[in-house]
């Protein structure tokens, strides 16, 4: 049997509601309705903290010439040796999930690129995309 919890909140004054789902060992969570005005293709990744498995968030950006500018929303841990998150470049719809292994300070990509290095509660890279444009990646922990 499920256990399913509703949390609200607010978000420039309008109701958000996000329907939390989880079995009744805390395991397979789920989001099984969400209404947050303004984000109608709202992404959610869930990961289960542990007591041995500290969870951190991030938000930043990546920006480049060309100029894009795109908002980051990371998740990591460290003793996972993981980290994962969204890509939502500004003035679009579409959103990439990102993410890759954690290696040592660096975060990489699926194909070992480093795109950033943590230090503290701060994430910062330079890389090169597929196109060969520089992008300068910035993030602060917020979780």
């Amino acid at each position: 049997m499920a256990y399913v919890a509703p949390f609200t909140g607010t978000l420039n004054g309008q109701p958000v509601t996000i329907n939390l789902s989880v079995d009744k060992t805390g395991q397979r969570p789920t989001i099984t309705w969400a209404n947050i005005p303004g984000h109608p293709y709202a992404n959610f990744n869930l990961i289960k903290e542990t007591s041995t498995s500290l969870i951190k968030g991030f938000e930043g950006t990546f920006s480049n010439t060309q100029p894009k500018t795109v908002t980051l929303n990371i998740i990591s841990s460290r003793t996972l040796k993981l980290w994962e998150g969204v890509a939502h470049e500004d003035g679009s719809n579409k959103v990439k999930e990102i993410g890759g292994p954690i290696s040592g300070p660096n975060l990489q990509d699926k194909n070992s690129v480093v795109m950033g290095v943590l230090n503290g509660d701060q994430i910062d890279g330079k890389f090169t995309d597929k196109d060969g444009t520089v992008d300068t990646l910035t993030a602060k922990r917020i979780l």
